[in-house]
């Protein structure tokens, strides 16, 4: 398409399942998603859609497109971090922490970090992403505007 909207081109034609959540690879030539809770990948220059087998919501390719991350269910009501190669092998759940259901985690433009609300809309937390170590980070306040009349 065009950036003014024009020239679309539909990139899937199956009906029967809910696919959302896309997000490119870094050379542009994949875009992964998640298809029916299960995280897919498409090759744009074939339309081939695969299946990575692992469920979860919001997948991200790393900055180098070597791995992906995203939130896999957790039985709290809430979802675990986890990482995995790009091609679905070598998943990693973090899972001694929860996060936020509908919030996406993101990658550090050098792919070291991932930043990750927390349970609560407040809170924002750095993750390493090579051995899930946590960094908290603190809420700063706006400061409070003050008007005399």
């Amino acid at each position: 398409s065009q950036i003014d909207g024009s020239g679309v081109v539909r990139l899937t034609t199956s009906t029967a399942t809910t696919s959302t959540q896309p997000s490119p690879s870094p050379d542009g030539t994949k875009v992964v998603f998640n298809r029916a809770g299960v995280i897919s990948t498409l090759d744009l220059a074939t339309n081939t859609v695969r299946s990575l087998g692992v469920r979860g919501d919001f997948p991200k390719y790393s900055p180098d497109g070597t791995r992906i991350l995203f939130l896999t269910p957790s039985p709290y009501y809430s979802q675990n971090l986890a990482v995995m190669n790009a091609d679905g092998s070598n998943v990693r759940i973090a899972d001694t922490r929860n996060y936020d259901l509908y919030s996406g985690p993101s990658w550090s433009p050098d792919g070291v970090w991932i930043v990750v609300q927390g349970m609560y809309a407040s809170s924002l937390e750095l993750v390493r992403a090579s051995n899930f170590e946590v960094i908290p980070l603190r809420r700063v306040p706006f400061p409070q505007a003050s008007f005399t009349p």
